[in-house]
């Protein structure tokens, strides 16, 4: 089944527009995929640690 076709003569089923991505992601593999997890985890419980010697150095969370 066909659409309707646009102001441009161009078939609009779907909704008529496509979506442009700036930068897509590139694939990653599996591996890839874990590791850069495992590196976000990390960077969170290094945030988390600072915050925490923070507090307990002056009682601030900075």
């Amino acid at each position: 089944m066909r659409g309707q076709e646009g102001d441009d003569g161009h078939d609009m089923a779907g909704g008529g527009r496509r979506v442009q991505v700036d930068n897509p992601a590139p694939a990653l593999t599996p591996e890839q995929l874990l590791q850069a997890k495992q590196a976000e985890r990390i960077r969170d419980l290094e945030r988390l640690m600072r915050a925490a010697i923070g507090f307990a150095r002056d009682g601030s969370s900075q």
